[in-house]
């Protein structure tokens, strides 16, 4: 046997140096499929198909999302330029892309406020993975408007209107509204089925919801008036919420150092869904879109009108609260004074360490101003 082997290698012709095989290229896309080959031709039917499928959706997606954004700035842009001095940043286009499905502008330059911060939260309709999760978990197109409040046009407090379905979701992420204001329930207040208020200034809540403008925007939102586009889409309205609180839990420590953190601004957020369908406008979608940017308006300058208590008023209040406290601890047990006690002690300190936050205090000889 070894001498055939043997015999049949003397008699195999020798290769000379241009016959010997070329090397191949990996990094060819052409090479790659001649070396590895998918035997089965269903496997790359389904493969390509998957590929162009989602090749597809991802470009109508983006340009479906793109197309409502832009449709909802064109319909409020006269609003915005008649309110406010500018409209974008520089030369900038107006209304700016961040990512695939969010988009925002800025506007600027009017009394009361300092700034609008618009941001347009779209549904990942480019992403045909979220696409599917949507039919089991619902998401909606919003508009979330952030305006930045002057800081001594009105009291420091903090007010929230939050649809009833959507309130732990909200306050869950919000280390202000678990803390500070306490449920509202006046006899002007939106029905509790339907919104929730949390604030710590009575005053100004009672006030607010006697203003006819958000009377009307709390019923178009809720689908209470002959509009069919609410109607579908309601609550239309998500959340108000003016703070001038943090919405995360401050640091302690930074706050005692030497250097503690500026406050935070003072703000007003209106969170607000997207009618669907809303590249198809007609003019019930069209009152709805002028409604929502004139209600930010109105709540601006309502803030900046009447968000301050006058001083008489105020006065009587906390004598008013002083003389129920003291009536109430009276009438306590031993163990319950402490405990109430201690949850006096513990809101002082809360209330210290915020003015020491706002107005910065000499340490060390260093004057840290705000």
């Amino acid at each position: 046997m070894e001498q055939e082997i043997q015999k049949e290698a003397e008699n195999e012709p020798l290769l000379t140096k241009d016959d010997e095989p070329i090397p191949i290229n990996y990094n060819s896309p052409l090479n790659f499929f001649k070396v590895f080959k998918l035997q089965n031709p269903v496997v790359e039917i389904c493969l390509f198909s998957f590929l162009a499928v989602y090749l597809i959706v991802f470009y109508f997606g983006k340009v479906k999302n793109e197309k409502i954004a832009k449709e909802w700035l064109i319909s409020t842009y006269k609003i915005w330029k008649e309110n406010f001095a500018e409209l974008g940043i520089d030369d900038a286009s107006t209304l700016v892309r961040d990512g695939n499905h969010e988009f925002w502008y800025y506007a600027t330059g009017r009394k009361h406020c300092q700034s609008v911060f618009t941001r347009v939260k779209l549904c990942p309709r480019q992403d045909i993975i979220s696409i599917v999760r949507n039919f089991y978990q619902p998401t909606f197109d919003k508009i979330v408007m952030e305006v930045v409040l002057n800081k001594n046009e009105s009291d420091d407090f903090v007010f929230a209107l939050m649809a009833r379905k959507m309130e732990a979701e909200i306050k869950k992420k919000r280390y202000d509204l678990k803390n500070f204001p306490r449920r509202y329930k006046g006899n002007n207040a939106p029905n509790p089925l339907d919104y929730t208020v949390l604030t710590d200034a009575f005053d100004f809540a009672s006030r607010f919801f006697d203003n006819t403008y958000v009377k009307h925007a709390l019923q178009l939102s809720l689908g209470e008036l002959d509009n069919p586009i609410c109607k579908r889409n309601n609550p239309w309205i998500e959340s108000i919420i003016i703070t001038d609180q943090p919405t995360t839990e401050p640091d302690i420590d930074k706050i005692l150092s030497d250097e503690p953190p500026l406050p935070p601004n003072k703000t007003l957020t209106i969170t607000a869904r997207i009618p669907s369908d809303f590249d198809k406008k007609n003019d019930d979608m069209e009152a709805v879109v002028v409604e929502l940017t004139e209600l930010v308006i109105r709540i601006i300058d309502f803030i900046g009108e009447h968000g301050k208590v006058d001083n008489d008023e105020l006065s009587k209040k906390k004598l008013e609260q002083k003389r129920a406290r003291a009536s109430e601890i009276q009438n306590m047990s031993p163990e319950k004074q402490r405990k109430y006690e201690e949850k006096l002690r513990k809101q002082e300190l809360k209330k210290e360490l915020k003015k020491k936050a706002k107005r910065g205090k000499t340490l060390n000889g260093r004057k840290i101003i705000d």
